[in-house]
Protein backbone atom coordinates (compact mmCIF):
# COMPACT_ATOMS: atom_id res chain seq x y z
CA UNK A 1 0.00 0.00 0.00
CA UNK A 2 2.94 1.81 0.20
CA UNK A 3 6.49 2.19 -0.99
CA UNK A 4 10.25 2.70 1.20
CA UNK A 5 12.80 2.86 -0.63
CA UNK A 6 11.24 1.47 -3.72
CA UNK A 7 9.82 -1.59 -1.69
CA UNK A 8 6.24 -2.10 -1.28
CA UNK A 9 4.97 -1.96 2.58
CA UNK A 10 1.90 -2.75 3.72
CA UNK A 11 0.66 -2.67 7.42
CA UNK A 12 -2.54 -4.88 8.80
CA UNK A 13 -4.69 -6.45 11.56
CA UNK A 14 -5.59 -9.92 12.57
CA UNK A 15 -8.92 -7.58 14.58
CA UNK A 16 -11.60 -6.61 12.61
CA UNK A 17 -11.96 -3.57 11.57
CA UNK A 18 -14.90 -1.20 10.61
CA UNK A 19 -14.57 2.39 9.42
CA UNK A 20 -17.40 5.22 8.89
CA UNK A 21 -16.03 7.11 5.93
CA UNK A 22 -17.02 11.00 5.59
CA UNK A 23 -15.96 14.16 4.76
CA UNK A 24 -14.26 17.25 5.62
CA UNK A 25 -16.36 20.18 6.22
CA UNK A 26 -15.23 22.17 2.83
CA UNK A 27 -16.20 19.80 0.97
CA UNK A 28 -18.93 20.71 -1.73
CA UNK A 29 -22.07 18.93 -2.01
CA UNK A 30 -21.80 18.57 -5.68
CA UNK A 31 -18.55 16.56 -5.03
CA UNK A 32 -20.00 14.41 -2.80
CA UNK A 33 -23.65 13.73 -4.74
CA UNK A 34 -21.51 12.83 -7.72
CA UNK A 35 -19.55 10.06 -5.70
CA UNK A 36 -22.70 7.70 -6.71
CA UNK A 37 -25.49 8.48 -8.68
CA UNK A 38 -28.31 7.59 -5.66
CA UNK A 39 -27.06 9.81 -3.48
CA UNK A 40 -29.58 13.07 -2.82
CA UNK A 41 -28.85 14.24 0.73
CA UNK A 42 -25.80 15.31 2.93
CA UNK A 43 -25.87 14.81 6.43
CA UNK A 44 -23.95 17.43 7.77
CA UNK A 45 -22.79 17.00 11.61
CA UNK A 46 -22.10 20.26 13.65
CA UNK A 47 -20.98 18.74 16.88
CA UNK A 48 -18.36 15.78 16.35
CA UNK A 49 -17.36 15.08 19.99
CA UNK A 50 -20.90 14.63 20.57
CA UNK A 51 -21.78 12.19 17.74
CA UNK A 52 -18.15 10.00 18.34
CA UNK A 53 -19.60 9.69 22.10
CA UNK A 54 -23.19 8.53 21.01
CA UNK A 55 -21.41 6.23 18.52
CA UNK A 56 -19.09 5.05 21.57
CA UNK A 57 -22.07 4.61 23.87
CA UNK A 58 -24.06 2.57 20.97
CA UNK A 59 -20.87 0.28 20.69
CA UNK A 60 -20.87 -0.21 24.73
CA UNK A 61 -24.51 -1.93 24.38
CA UNK A 62 -23.17 -4.24 21.67
CA UNK A 63 -20.83 -5.85 24.11
CA UNK A 64 -17.39 -5.58 22.64
CA UNK A 65 -14.36 -3.27 23.23
CA UNK A 66 -13.21 -1.37 20.22
CA UNK A 67 -10.71 1.05 20.08
CA UNK A 68 -11.15 3.96 18.03
CA UNK A 69 -8.80 6.04 15.88
CA UNK A 70 -10.04 9.13 13.60
CA UNK A 71 -8.12 11.12 10.99
CA UNK A 72 -7.38 12.61 7.47
CA UNK A 73 -6.93 10.38 4.93
CA UNK A 74 -3.85 10.67 3.35
CA UNK A 75 -4.13 10.14 -0.72
CA UNK A 76 -0.87 8.69 -0.98
CA UNK A 77 -1.43 4.79 -1.49
CA UNK A 78 0.95 2.84 -3.58
CA UNK A 79 3.62 6.56 -3.85
CA UNK A 80 6.85 6.26 -2.09
CA UNK A 81 6.81 7.82 1.46
CA UNK A 82 9.06 8.91 3.68
CA UNK A 83 9.47 6.94 7.15
CA UNK A 84 8.27 9.32 9.03
CA UNK A 85 4.90 9.37 7.24
CA UNK A 86 4.88 5.46 7.35
CA UNK A 87 5.03 5.81 10.97
CA UNK A 88 2.44 7.85 11.51
CA UNK A 89 0.51 5.30 10.17
CA UNK A 90 1.30 2.15 12.05
CA UNK A 91 -1.98 2.09 13.73
CA UNK A 92 -4.26 2.97 10.70
CA UNK A 93 -3.68 -0.28 8.97
CA UNK A 94 -3.73 1.37 5.53
CA UNK A 95 -7.68 2.68 5.63
CA UNK A 96 -6.97 6.27 6.33
CA UNK A 97 -5.06 6.02 2.62
CA UNK A 98 -6.05 6.20 -0.72
CA UNK A 99 -4.71 6.91 -3.97
CA UNK A 100 -4.36 10.64 -4.91
CA UNK A 101 -7.00 10.14 -7.61
CA UNK A 102 -9.40 10.49 -4.92
CA UNK A 103 -8.22 13.61 -3.79
CA UNK A 104 -10.98 15.55 -4.29
CA UNK A 105 -12.93 13.29 -2.12
CA UNK A 106 -11.55 15.08 1.42
CA UNK A 107 -12.22 12.16 3.51
CA UNK A 108 -12.24 12.18 7.30
CA UNK A 109 -12.61 8.75 8.62
CA UNK A 110 -13.19 6.72 11.89
CA UNK A 111 -11.96 3.20 12.61
CA UNK A 112 -13.35 0.93 15.02
CA UNK A 113 -11.47 -1.62 15.66
CA UNK A 114 -12.60 -4.92 17.55
CA UNK A 115 -10.22 -5.44 20.23
CA UNK A 116 -12.43 -7.84 22.45
CA UNK A 117 -12.14 -11.56 22.50
CA UNK A 118 -15.04 -12.16 20.62
CA UNK A 119 -15.44 -12.01 16.65
CA UNK A 120 -18.28 -10.25 15.47
CA UNK A 121 -18.70 -12.37 11.97
CA UNK A 122 -20.15 -9.51 9.73
CA UNK A 123 -19.27 -6.94 7.58
CA UNK A 124 -21.18 -4.41 9.62
CA UNK A 125 -22.13 -3.15 13.14
CA UNK A 126 -25.51 -2.41 13.31
CA UNK A 127 -25.98 0.11 16.02
CA UNK A 128 -28.84 2.79 16.84
CA UNK A 129 -27.20 6.40 18.03
CA UNK A 130 -30.37 7.68 18.59
CA UNK A 131 -32.51 11.22 17.47
CA UNK A 132 -29.67 13.34 15.86
CA UNK A 133 -31.18 16.38 15.16
CA UNK A 134 -29.87 18.46 18.09
CA UNK A 135 -25.94 17.89 16.06
CA UNK A 136 -26.98 17.41 12.71
CA UNK A 137 -28.33 19.50 9.51
CA UNK A 138 -29.85 17.33 6.14
CA UNK A 139 -29.02 19.26 3.16
CA UNK A 140 -30.86 18.08 0.17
Amino acid sequence: MLRRNGNPMETGSTNEVFIWCSAMPDTSIEVLKGLNKTYDTIIRVSDVEDFVSRIMTALKELQYAFLLHLGKVAYNRGEEVSQKMFNNQKWHYNIFQKSSDFVHQNEYRMSFTNISFNRIGKDYLDINIGNCNDIVQIET
